[in-house]
């Protein structure tokens, strides 16, 4: 007769003589049959049962849950019985493992398809960039790009800098047409400013004259934070002038400049003032006074430092900007007063304060 063995958690009372006691609760040993007590020790069921492989030892006691045959008071296992459990488990472990087995294929090849497909973008992206290139190679041989060149570039590109061919190049009769254009352009702009602008600061070029600080709107920074009645354009340019070699103009310009440059009382932003005069003055000594002479002969018989002491006198009105600030930082914008006029000022202010201390007296 056939029976189920469904959970076997004895009582204490049971533990101390390793008896089954029968219970009315889930715990009973329920043989097909009203509850009776087992002939065995509960340790020797347990051994038996674990001996076919089908008991699994948990927290809250032993769980187990077999068919099997019986006497009338003894449990006995038929040998047919127990290699068919025995079949059944292994059976059981092998789907388990199988079941694992299978997802972990599935994993793995999901992992290869991404790997596959992130190489894929690499190889597509490095392809365009190859076709990019020789485009870019074939379109720089069809612009007149002589084999000399590109046999001269090949040097350059041996050590791996691909300048010439990821941008492109001059040859030699290209460079020297776009360096006569740009003298030319350079050229253009400071001869309209010398006959339409001179002694202003700037040649408008809307109205094609000159224009300077505007005296009548003192807040337009605008205009007054670079423009200072200083001949601002013609100071600018005097490196410019040497650069492109124009040794006769340039030594033209520094005269005028020595002879006609004057600091008047307007107010100007610091920044532009040292950049385009202070920094144009100190260049242009420079260049005339360099032994070397790198753009051509632009030594001033007769030459003084005049632009160098004319550029101490900026610089020297340009000092308030910086001293007795109350954070640390330069004031954006100073008068650039004269110092003969500011000892005027004072000197007329001293004379006013002691007549009005001798009339009050």
């Amino acid at each position: 007769m056939g029976a189920m063995l469904t959970k076997l958690n004895c009582c204490k009372n049971c533990r101390k003589s390793n008896k089954v006691h029968p219970t009315r609760r889930s715990t009973d040993f329920v043989l097909g049959e009203p509850s009776r007590q087992e002939d065995r020790t509960s340790i020797d069921i347990i051994k038996d049962l674990t001996e076919t492989g089908f008991i699994t030892q948990k927290s809250g006691g032993v769980k187990f849950s077999v068919d099997l045959f019986h006497t009338r008071n003894n449990i006995q296992y038929d040998r047919e019985e127990k290699d068919l459990m025995t079949e059944i488990r292994r059976n059981g472990a092998l789907a388990e493992k199988g079941n694992t087995a299978r997802k972990s294929e599935e994993r793995r090849k999901e992992v290869i398809a991404r790997r596959d497909a992130i190489i894929k973008r690499k190889i597509r992206k490095t392809e365009e960039k190859l076709r990019k290139d020789a485009e870019r190679t074939e379109q720089m041989k069809k612009g007149n790009q002589n084999a000399e060149i590109i046999e001269k570039s090949e040097d350059v590109t041996a050590v791996g800098d691909d300048l010439p061919i990821k941008y492109g190049y001059f040859n030699e009769s290209e460079r020297i047409e776009l360096l006569q254009a740009a003298r030319d352009m350079f050229h253009f702009g400071y001869d309209n400013y010398m006959k339409y602008a001179y002694p202003e600061d700037e040649l408008d070029p809307i109205d094609c004259e000159g224009r300077g600080h505007d005296h009548d709107n003192p807040s337009n920074i605008n205009i007054n934070d670079a423009l200072g009645d200083y001949m601002l354009s013609l100071v600018d340019t005097l490196d410019t002038l040497a650069i492109m070699g124009n040794s006769t103009e340039f030594k033209n310009a520094v005269q005028i400049v020595i002879d006609n440059l004057v600091f008047k009382s307007n107010t100007v932003q610091v920044f532009e003032v040292t950049i385009r005069m202070l920094g144009a003055l100190l260049s242009a000594h420079l260049i005339i006074t360099d032994p070397e002479q790198p753009f051509g002969n632009m030594s001033i018989p007769g030459y003084d430092n005049e632009l160098l002491t004319l550029a101490n006198d900026l610089g020297t009105r340009l000092l308030p900007a910086f001293e007795n600030t109350k954070t640390g930082i330069p004031y954006p914008r100073v008068c650039i007063i004269s110092l003969v006029c500011l000892r005027q000022i004072m000197h007329k202010s001293k004379q006013i304060a002691t007549e009005m201390v001798s009339t009050v007296l």
